[in-house]
């Protein structure tokens, strides 16, 4: 249900299976977008904003690289990326369950000053898509969200 001034806002993917843990260690790709996602939530539940930016690498099972932009309902901008998966990659298995850290800017745009955290995994039997969630905060500030990506045709 949806609170006076607020619409329900839904991401759904129906049919998204898991992707198989065969496939999941060899996966490899970059996945763009995003195709899909939920409405930004700002500290003081604030609705609204986009992820403008999306885009997840995986290497052999492993992800390389994490980045997302999004401004949020108080027409803030927020950008982060996960530094380890860059140097050493981080497992599938941590970004599914426990996550890995994020570091960017945030409304101050001060760089290396939000930090946070992001879930995902891929989806769909071969692994063509990724769906993650992530958090930010700067200080008082903070967002939330989710989006799903596709995989890059190459």
């Amino acid at each position: 249900t949806a609170a006076p001034g607020r619409k329900p806002n839904y991401m759904q993917l129906m049919g998204a299976l898991e992707t198989p843990a065969a496939v999941l260690s060899s996966l490899s790709g970059t996945y763009k977008g995003p195709i899909a996602f939920t409405p930004i939530i700002a500290e003081r539940g604030v609705p609204g904003g986009s992820v403008t930016s999306a885009s997840i690498e995986l290497s052999m099972g492993m992800l390389t690289s994490y980045q997302v932009s999004v401004t949020d309902g108080l027409a803030r901008a927020w950008s982060a990326s996960c530094p380890k998966c860059a140097s050493v990659g981080e497992s599938l298995a941590t970004f599914k369950s426990t996550g890995v850290a994020l570091v960017g800017t945030g409304p101050t745009g001060s760089v290396d000053k939000a930090t946070g955290t992001a879930n995902g995994q891929p989806v769909g039997h071969t692994g063509q898509g990724v769906i993650s969630s992530f958090a930010l905060m700067e200080g008082t500030a903070a967002v939330t969200g989710s989006f799903a990506v596709s995989a890059v045709k190459k």
